[in-house]
């Protein structure tokens, strides 16, 4: 966790020594308060889509928390996603509170988790290439073979990963009594859930359209606070694609919240993207667009510290039907 602040704070101080960054520009925002105003309500409103994606995503397992609970557990989430190391670090008190919610489907909890996590990779990918499409002399060939990688990636793994829990499952015996046994039920479990989530058609449609909905309302947070400092040298498309390509850079876990790399990637995907040098501010315009956004995670904090221990009621803890 050191090491990775350390690295944030780094990147910040290099920022600045090379110019990059402009504290007086930042501050001039401030003259716009409605527009800083409607950056964080946009931004707020990402927390509400999200929490109703990892609601669609547990009641495909058949786990039925209360909406306002599945909201509670994403606002305290996303404010400790804002300090901790990278997106990942929320994620750890979201599992924290599937062990003890799910009581004997943690693995099923857990992979929503992760299926969450997945879903809104997959969202900004989308969008990033729909923007991309839509401009395709404006892309570098380096950006779009990142992107093609990843979305390969994703499918390999999506395709593989049930075949190789299976294989490691069926080399245990059930009857096995050891450490070994409690696993291969674990990989059983987590086979079987992904074998619904396959096969939830609807339900993977629809988190996929909320999760590129959490990624126009996040370019639009971050567009609204550029208006807000006067930065408009780049089409709005221009914006658009770089502000998802930095947002996918910020959800590295290298540093607390990705600070740092997601100013770095902006300011170089908004240079690359430029019709002609500007020298505008545009790791300044993400550090504003991070600071709205924590901002914006302040509601989770009163809500993490009043979130109660619950568990799913009996009847939903039933093992996942096959489809």
């Amino acid at each position: 966790m050191a090491l990775r602040l350390a690295i944030g704070i780094a990147l910040i101080g290099v920022l600045l020594w090379a110019g990059l960054l402009d504290l007086d520009v930042l501050a001039g925002a401030l003259r716009h308060p409605f527009l800083l105003l409607a950056a964080l309500l946009v931004l707020f409103a990402t927390l509400l889509v999200a929490a109703l994606r990892w609601h669609v995503l547990l009641r495909v397992q058949q786990i039925r928390l209360p909406k306002i609970t599945t909201l509670r557990v994403v606002l305290a989430s996303s404010f400790f996603s804002a300090f901790l190391p990278g997106a990942l670090g929320g994620d750890l008190l979201r599992s924290g509170y599937m062990v003890r919610a799910a009581h004997g489907r943690a693995s099923t909890g857990l992979l929503s988790i992760v299926m969450d996590r997945v879903l809104g990779l997959a969202g900004l990918l989308a969008v990033s290439t729909l923007v991309a499409v839509a401009h395709p002399r404006h892309i570098p060939q380096p950006v779009a073979a990142a992107l093609l990688a990843t979305v390969l990636a994703l499918g390999c793994a999506a395709f593989a990963l049930p075949r190789i829990l299976r294989a490691l499952a069926h080399r245990v015996p059930p009857s096995a009594r050891s450490w070994r046994a409690a696993l291969a039920k674990s990989m059983r479990e987590l086979n079987t859930a992904i074998t619904t989530y396959r096969r939830a058609n609807t339900a993977i449609a629809a988190g996929l359209l909320l999760s590129m909905l959490v990624c126009v309302l996040d370019v639009a947070g971050l567009l609204l606070v550029m208006h807000a400092m006067g930065i408009d040298a780049l089409p709005w498309m221009q914006q658009a694609l770089a502000c998802t390509l930095a947002l996918i850079a910020n959800n590295l876990p290298f540093t607390p919240g990705g600070l740092g790399i997601g100013e770095t990637a902006f300011a170089n995907a908004a240079l690359m993207l430029e019709p002609s040098h500007t020298g505008a501010p545009y790791a300044t315009a993400f550090l504003a667009y991070r600071c709205m956004t924590i901002l914006s995670t302040v509601p989770g904090a009163f809500v993490g510290m009043r979130l109660p221990p619950r568990r799913v009621p009996q009847s939903a803890q039933a093992p996942a039907r096959r489809a």
